[in-house]
């Protein structure tokens, strides 16, 4: 019978998974609020653009907006 030099490692306790999700969620938020007083007005409101084409959709009349009523 054959034994492994190394032990298997043993699986994380998942205590800082959590962060790491807040944290890829929170930080383009924060980096785009620190940034926004440098930026052009143009790109200021880029994501509330993004944001109202993938709610109505490009043509005012489409997006996911509809599935909601």
């Amino acid at each position: 019978m054959h034994v492994p030099e190394e032990p298997t490692p043993r699986p994380a306790t998942g205590e800082q998974t959590g962060w790491c999700c807040l944290l890829l969620l929170a930080a383009p938020s924060l980096l785009w609020f620190a940034g926004a007083r440098f930026l052009p007005e143009r790109v200021l409101w880029f994501p509330v653009w993004a944001a109202a084409v993938v709610w109505s959709g490009t043509d005012g009349h489409g997006g996911i907006g509809h599935l909601l009523g």
